[in-house]
């Protein structure tokens, strides 16, 4: 049981329609305080520090925040459930977990390890993937921020909003927790999805070493260690071990995502996380050859839904205190020469033979060996259609990456299109195709699904950063009426919908 103390002379007495009736503590961001709901359900409500909040402008930060915090999965957090301001503070309502933070259990009982060790990280990872599927970065976990509850752990104060100023720096934010902040973070970048994933094997180390891994002494010597050195990791047995060591990797792009995370330590797969999106069966994968590497055999292929299966079972076990323990992987990679390009044909003519013929993107395997070449074949190439540009193998890469090593073989990228069908990696490219009589290839993009935010009633600007802060993009226009003058009127597809990321989202102002 959470000790709760009685009340103090200035603390609130209700928030909103909920009956405040105890204190459970203090953090960072504010008091936290258990209540009541009005069918006497027990919530945690926390009142934040007023001096973060005190403009117009933060409080509305608060309020988007607060929305897109709805959205994440129960399982494995700890579910945002309403919030408020109470006389220019905001406050928080959340559910209450019974039991002590991850920290509170370390102090009291010393290192965790064994199969309570490997719960501990499915738990954390499989709260980690849902809150990045719903478009939060969580900027602040660490083991004061995991409760021990009854059912497992479950992951608290994630998204919203530690600065009132969202422009301060890495350097304004390190004074509590240095330990667990990533490299990038402390040289003055933003905090994203990866850092999350460095902070989830800084507190898995923590709790098999029972003290923080980089170490608690002066914030500089702490800082130094982040940056430039490796912890002791030796407690931690294998292959538990070989994952926290990846993602604790200075490299923010070298470290596995979420997903990966969680599916690595659930299903025993050995897979190069350059390729992971490369995850459907045959008869769906694009025409590229494959990256990506299994250790179960090669013998039929893998149904789509057993990966849905995987990660549906990758939640529930997170979720049930009596979760599966981790089974060993064997991570591989595959070296550069290893992949094959592709030589991309534009459609033939009528006249072209008709063995030849086939969809503009076709695209087939260039082998080279003249001395099985017939004079036939020859003849054959030589009145064929000029070859199409040779695109190299970006399945299985970001964005950023694939579109680097395609412009560094003269390529043009064009349009890119998401695709959550196939249960991929979010971000990673699934498939390519050539534009015909062009060198500008476009890009199917592995997505996640999310719901659409409800911007309703928002002014443009706000209703904006919301639906793009959840991975869409967005496109703006006007509807007449007597309603919602000045605001978001609609959007399409419509709020609370699921779409993948990236999708086009129309979102409509009401005009007079």
């Amino acid at each position: 049981m959470r000790a709760v103390e009685p009340l103090r002379s200035g603390d609130p007495r209700r928030l909103g329609v909920y009956q405040v009736i105890g204190r459970i503590g203090r953090g960072g961001q504010g008091e936290v305080y258990l209540a009541e709901g009005p069918a006497g359900e027990r919530v945690a409500a926390k009142v934040l520090n007023a001096g973060s909040w005190n403009d117009e402008r933060a409080q509305r930060m608060f309020m988007r925040e607060v929305a897109l915090a709805k959205q994440v999965a129960r399982f494995c957090t700890a579910q945002v459930v309403d919030a408020g301001m109470l006389g220019g503070q905001p406050y928080l309502i959340s559910e209450f977990i019974d039991g002590p933070s991850l920290a509170e259990r370390v102090a009291k009982d010393g290192p965790v390890s064994g199969s309570t060790l490997e719960r501990l990280a499915i738990g954390m990872a499989t709260a980690l993937t849902a809150i990045h599927q719903a478009g939060i970065v969580h900027r602040d976990l660490k083991p004061g921020n995991v409760l021990i509850g009854p059912d497992g752990p479950r992951v608290i104060d994630f998204g919203i909003a530690r600065e009132a100023d969202t422009t301060a720096t890495a350097t304004s934010q390190i004074m509590g927790t240095p330990a667990y902040i990533s490299p990038e973070q402390l040289a003055g970048s933003p905090a994203g999805a990866p850092s999350d994933v460095f902070a989830w094997g800084v507190t898995i180390a923590f709790a098999a070493l029972g003290k923080a891994p980089f170490g608690q002494d002066s914030i500089p010597a702490v800082i130094n260690r982040v940056l430039n050195e490796t912890p002791d990791l030796s407690p931690i047995q294998s292959p538990l071990r070989d994952l926290v060591d990846r993602c604790l990797a200075k490299d923010p792009a070298s470290r596995p995502t979420a997903q990966e995370l969680l599916l690595m330590l659930l299903g025993g797969r050995s897979v190069d996380l350059q390729a992971a999106a490369d995850l459907a069966p045959p008869a769906a994968r694009p025409t590229e050859p494959s990256t990506a590497l299994s250790t179960e055999p090669s013998g039929g292929a893998r149904p789509r839904r057993r990966l849905a299966l995987t990660v549906a079972a990758a939640l529930l076990v997170g979720a049930a205190a009596g979760a599966a323990a981790v089974r060993p992987w064997a991570p591989k990679t595959v070296s550069a020469d290893t992949r094959t390009s592709t030589v991309v044909s534009p459609r033939p003519s009528a006249s072209a033979s008709p063995t030849t013929t086939g969809p503009a993107t076709t695209t087939s395997t260039a082998v080279t060996n003249p001395a099985t070449t017939s004079t036939a074949a020859t003849n054959l190439t030589a009145t064929s259609p000029t070859a199409g540009p040779t695109v190299p193998v970006v399945t299985g890469l970001r964005e950023k990456d694939a579109t680097a090593k395609l412009q560094q073989a003269g390529l043009t990228i064009g349009k890119l299109t998401p695709d959550c069908s196939t249960g991929g990696t979010p971000g990673r490219v699934l498939r390519t195709a050539v534009q015909p009589g062009t060198s500008t290839v476009d890009l199917v993009m592995s997505a996640a699904r999310t719901r659409v935010p409800d911007a309703r009633g928002w002014p443009l600007d706000q209703g904006k950063a919301a639906v793009e802060k959840a991975g869409f993009t967005v496109k703006v226009g006007y509807r007449k009426g007597r309603d919602w003058i000045g605001k978001v009127a609609a959007l399409n597809p419509p709020a609370g919908a699921s779409a993948c990321t990236g999708t086009e989202v129309e979102m409509s102002i009401g005009v007079k």
